[in-house]
């Protein structure tokens, strides 16, 4: 091959390092310029939307409250009679655990008469059963309570359960695995299909059947701190710290009592105090919650209690006096 004269050399060169640093081509065009009109909603839309939208929602809660209205017969039947309780449940588990699971009538057979046998001559297991089944009739009570009527029944059925669940927990025998699971996530709770119908929409809720501090604080005590019912609020702290403590002894592990009586029972007393301080008892709950910073200067709390009256003490105050509904 003969080498190219030195002149053309020289302008391929140039021509190379031109093509370098000028821009290139994009691979692609850029997408042409949006032509159709923007279509924003009138106001007179807008209006008709939100009505629309509000009916369908009214017939949503219509729907809902319908259904678990029907469902709540059989679970206040269940919640009262351990034989229709582990029926339930056996009915559920044969849905959910077999059949929605592509296993044969064989098998559930076997498990009916095996597993299901044994564990329907356990106590402990039925009884927890039955507490469930009380509790999940609760959280539908819970669900659709909107007037003060309806708020106060489920305060007051709160009440009663916490009382049976304590009065029932001996007989448990310490096995409380049931009851100790969110309510909803329930074999029988999955099979009545109560996860949507049965959710709270707004505001404190309760789901946790064995979860007795969860109850108050989300069930029972927010309806006295909204009505400022002073001998309510605190006949409610009395009872749950009493329920605590027995249930405590229950386990017969005197470790266990010491460490609640060190630990745990400054904390409530303190909150209970909160709670007054809150519905207008100002003096006399600041005079407790010094008394408790006193006795208790080496609590994990100790340090935050002082700064929490510190602001509580520095926001002005009305006093307000509550009458027990």
């Amino acid at each position: 091959m003969r080498p190219l004269p030195l002149l053309a050399f020289s302008l391929c060169l140039l021509h190379s390092a031109q093509s370098e640093l000028q821009p290139r081509t994009p691979a692609t065009e850029p997408p042409p310029k949006e032509s159709t009109p923007a279509k924003p909603l009138k106001e007179a839309d807008v209006e008709k939307l939100l009505d629309q939208l509000q009916e369908i929602d009214s017939t949503l809660k219509g729907k809902r409250q319908s259904y678990n209205a029907s469902l709540l017969p059989r679970l206040k039947e269940a919640g009262n009679n351990d034989d229709k309780a582990f029926a339930l449940w056996l009915e559920a588990t044969k849905e959910q655990d077999f059949e929605a699971q592509g296993k044969t009538a064989t098998e559930f057979s076997d498990f009916r008469n095996g597993k299901g046998k044994e564990l329907r001559t356990n106590p402990s297991f039925t009884g927890q059963l039955r507490l469930q089944c009380r509790f999940l009739a609760l959280v539908i009570m819970q669900a659709d309570a909107g007037d003060d009527p309806d708020r106060l029944a489920v305060v007051q059925e709160a009440g009663a359960y916490v009382d049976d669940f304590v009065a029932s927990a001996k007989r448990l025998e310490g096995q409380q695995e049931e009851l100790n699971r969110g309510a909803l996530e329930s074999v029988i709770a999955r099979h009545l299909k109560m996860d949507v119908s049965a959710r709270k929409e707004k505001g404190p809720a309760a789901y946790t059947p064995g979860n007795i501090g969860e109850i108050y604080n989300n069930m029972i005590l927010p309806y006295f701190r909204e009505k400022k019912a002073v001998s309510a609020i605190n006949s409610a702290w009395n009872k749950r710290i009493e329920q605590e403590k027995a249930m405590i002894g229950i386990t017969k592990v005197p470790e266990h009592l010491e460490k609640f009586l060190k630990e745990r029972l400054p904390d409530l007393k303190w909150n209970q105090a909160r709670d007054l301080f809150n519905a207008g008892q100002e003096e006399p709950a600041a005079a407790t919650m010094v008394g408790l910073i006193k006795a208790n200067l080496g609590h994990r709390s100790t340090a935050g209690w002082i700064s929490e009256l510190a602001e509580l003490v520095k926001k002005p105050h009305a006093p307000a006096v509550g009458t027990p509904p």
